[in-house]
C-alpha cells in the first residue's frame, strides 16, 4: 500500500561530502541489494540501540535486524525485515525491509515489499517494491555526490549530534 507521496526535483542536494562509492546501478531494470559487496556490520536481531543523541558508524556495510533510537550512517546500510530504527538513515545505498521512522539520505534507496517507512527520503534513485508502504516525502536530487555520507568526518564529529538533512 502506497500512503501520500509527495516529490520535488532539485539539483542541489544536502551538503555533506562524499567519500565512499555505492553500488552498481542498471539503468536498464534500475537497480537492486544484489549488488552490495564487501565487509559487513550487523546489528542482531536480540540487540536493542536507544538513545537519543546516538549515532551508529560503519566504515563498510551495515545490516540492522534490531532496533535503534538513533541516527545509522555506513557505506551503504541494509534495514531488516524485522528491524525497527528511528532516526536519520545515511548511506550510499539504503535497502529497507522493515520499519523507518525519520529521514532516509542515499543515492539509491529501495523499499523491499515488507518496508513499512514513514519518513523523508532524499535520494537520486528510489524504488518502491510492490506491497512497500511509504508515507512521508520524496526528494530527489540530480546531483548524486552530496547524498554520499561522509563517514570519516562523521567518526570525527562524535560530540556533536547528526542533523537531518534539510535544504533551504
Amino acid at each position: 500500500m502506497l500512503a501520500s507521496h509527495q516529490s520535488s526535483h532539485s539539483q542541489e542536494p544536502p551538503q555533506t561530502a562524499p567519500l565512499l562509492p555505492t553500488m552498481n546501478t542498471s539503468k536498464r531494470s534500475g537497480f537492486d541489494a544484489s549488488n552490495i559487496s564487501g565487509p559487513m556490520s550487523v546489528i542482531g536481531s536480540d540487540l536493542a540501540i536507544l538513545g537519543g543523541e546516538l549515532r551508529i558508524i560503519s566504515q563498510g556495510n551495515l545490516t540492522v535486524d534490531g532496533v535503534v533510537e538513533g541516527d545509522v550512517m555506513g557505506a551503504n546500510v541494509i534495514i531488516g525485515e524485522h528491524a525497527e530504527v528511528k532516526g536519520l538513515i545515511h548511506g550510499g545505498t539504503v535497502v529497507v525491509h522493515g520499519r523507518v521512522t525519520g529521514t532516509i539520505q542515499g543515492v539509491n534507496v529501495l523499499l523491499q515489499p515488507s518496508a513499512r517507512v514513514d519518513a523523508d527520503i532524499h535520494h537520486h534513485r528510489l524504488k518502491l517494491v510492490l506491497g512497500a508502504e511509504f508515507e512521508g516525502s520524496s526528494r530527489s536530487y540530480d546531483e548524486h555526490t552530496n547524498l554520499l555520507p561522509n563517514l570519516e568526518q562523521a567518526a570525527k564529529d562524535r560530540q556533536n549530534p547528526v542533523q537531518e538533512t534539510q535544504t533551504i
